[in-house]
């Protein structure tokens, strides 16, 4: 859990010169071969773009080259050409629009990756040149920025091309190849909706361009619109388990000690209904006994914290408040796992699915604005630009802050365990908690809580992406079969970025804040209760804003509460 609520970061790209300049091979001389019947048409070249190297017709490659049409591409119904790419074999989808928001800032990214090698190992090019970053201090270009109507294929090479462009093209290059010579006017729009009628999608998009001079020269520039709205893991309860527990492979048998060629029997099977031993949205306590623990202690106390099978009893707030304890159907535990399965879905006090909150897809809003142009006034002297401007804006909730089973981890900076003598902890629970060996001295001691803070809101993000990229140069042939480029490439890339619903621990100057003060609560001398910091002896570091947190089941802290948390001094 993170302080920041606001960031913001800028990153300029840097001009590049490149001059490119090879001779191509020539072809090989066919043997005359009789007559044809008919004339055939003959094939004069093939460019295969994922090299510098233009390469005649005598091509033989061990590198697989796919060449795939923008118009194949988009005809499948995506409003996003990167979704479409990630379709074909040679791409897996790392980051598509569906898997971006598993870290803080990348929601809404699409990043391509070849091979499952990893995105920072695919190269991505335009016009076999490179683009601006959409990642700040890395060079990996989200795809999103690319305008579709304006792309006429996309080649992929897939390997041999980190001797030519370095190691960011171990896994190979995708070049985007935009079109030259688009004459004419066309609109495009396209609007859908799931089977289950939400994760709406919108595109449109106006295209326009004219050749002039004899068709010398050619100008072209596209505007785009694509809007996709998020889905929730609640929209798919059967799929994600949000409330009724997840559904995943889980280890079902112990390990240790089997060959490495295993044991012939599955350590991991398919179960549904699955959730946390970690973490409760009431709140789950870590009793006292452990696997080790359970094989010594006495009775009754061994019955009183133990299952039958030797793991540590699971008790855990429900709504109302109550400690209660949670029965597993099936005790994953044993076999080194942290989950167990309740057939029924959740009890009284269950514990978490971790899945009641969150995204299983970002809403996401995308304006494109493009302008290509060239002119030939020599063989060899064609100048040409290329102009954009990208601005998409990512809304992506994610899971709620939490806290660990023991708040003085060195993440938590030190935080105290909860107290025993919390005055929102009601006597019944309080002997509950000495029941597992929690809390024998009340006045004194201390328990962890495993909790998953639903009830304080769901962490959010909201993410303001611009993106601009301005190319020019040359290029031409001479002395019939030698080629050049030179072009200067100048990207610049703005992210806003604005976080919502993180912890605040402390202050700027290092002092207890927000979640510190609050969670720490007693009653002062007129039976109220308050923070401790508005109760103990010294005034100068009272908080009157501060309002005491009640963490002790799901629903459970007050409004006020809340907002202390996030708005600090």
């Amino acid at each position: 859990m993170s302080n920041l609520r606001y960031g913001r970061l800028s990153l300029l790209g840097s001009c590049v010169v490149g001059i490119l300049a090879a001779a191509a091979a020539s072809a090989q001389q066919a043997t005359p071969a009789a007559p044809a019947a008919a004339s055939t048409e003959e094939l004069e070249e093939i460019i295969v773009t994922g090299s510098r190297i233009m390469r005649a017709t005598a091509l033989e490659s061990t590198i697989p080259v796919t060449s795939v049409a923008a118009a194949e591409l988009m005809n499948q119904g995506d409003i996003n050409i990167g979704d479409a790419l990630n379709d074909l074999p040679s791409l897996r989808s790392t980051f598509s629009q569906s898997n971006s928001s598993r870290f803080i800032g990348t929601a809404g990214l699409n990043w391509l990756d070849l091979r499952g090698l990893g995105t920072s190992r695919t190269l991505v090019l335009v016009n076999g040149r490179r683009h601006i970053t959409s990642s700040a201090g890395d060079y990996l270009v989200d795809v999103n920025t690319i305008p579709s109507e304006l792309v006429e294929r996309v080649d992929v090479v897939t390997g041999g091309n980190s001797a030519i462009y370095g190691s960011d093209a171990v896994a190979g290059v995708v070049n985007f190849i935009t079109k030259r010579n688009y004459e004419g006017l066309s609109f495009r729009a396209q609007g859908g909706t799931s089977e289950r009628g939400d994760r709406d999608s919108y595109f449109a998009s106006v295209t326009a361009g004219t050749n002039f001079a004899e068709d010398r020269g050619n100008v072209a520039f596209s505007l785009e619109y694509g809007k996709q709205e998020p889905l929730l893991w609640t929209q798919r309860e059967e799929i994600t388990g949000a409330r009724s527990g997840r559904n995943q492979f889980n280890l079902r048998e112990p390990t240790v000690g089997e060959p490495p060629e295993g044991d012939g029997v599955p350590d991991q099977l398919f179960f549904n209904n699955i959730f946390s031993t970690a973490y409760a949205d009431g709140g789950v306590i870590q009793n006292s006994a452990t696997a080790a623990t359970c094989l010594t202690l006495p009775e009754p106390t061994r019955s009183q914290r133990c299952l039958p099978n030797g793991q540590p009893r699971l008790f855990s707030f429900d709504r109302s408040g109550n400690l209660v304890q949670t029965i597993p159907t099936q005790d994953f535990r044993p076999y080194g796992s942290g989950n167990i399965q309740l057939a029924g879905g959740q009890q009284p006090g269950s514990l978490s699915t971790l899945n009641n909150t969150g995204q299983l897809a970002v809403g996401l809003e995308r304006y494109s604005a493009n302008l290509l142009g060239r002119y030939e006034l020599a063989d060899a002297f064609q100048p040409f630009f290329e102009a954009k401007f990208v601005h998409i804006n990512v809304d992506q909730e994610s899971s709620p802050s939490f806290m660990p089973n023991s708040l003085s981890w060195p993440q938590w900076f030190g935080i105290s365990n909860l107290r025993c003598n919390n005055p929102f902890l009601s006597s019944q629970n309080l002997s509950v908690l000495q029941t597992v060996g929690r809390c024998l001295n009340p006045a004194t001691d201390s328990f962890n809580l495993g909790r998953n803070n639903v009830d304080f809101g769901s962490r959010d993000e909201d993410i303001d992406r611009d993106t601009y990229r301005i190319v020019l140069g040359f290029d031409g042939t001479f002395n019939e079969d030698w080629r050049y480029e030179v072009a200067v490439n100048y990207g610049h890339y703005e992210v806003d970025q604005v976080s919502g619903n993180n912890l605040l621990l402390f202050d700027v100057d290092g002092n207890p804040d927000g979640f510190s003060l609050a969670t720490d609560a007693v009653r002062n001398s007129a039976g109220q209760i308050v923070c401790r910091v508005n109760a103990d002896a010294n005034p100068a570091n009272d908080r009157p804003d501060c309002a005491p947190l009640n963490l002790f089941g799901a629903g459970a802290p007050s409004r006020a509460a809340l907002d202390f948390l996030y708005k600090g001094a």
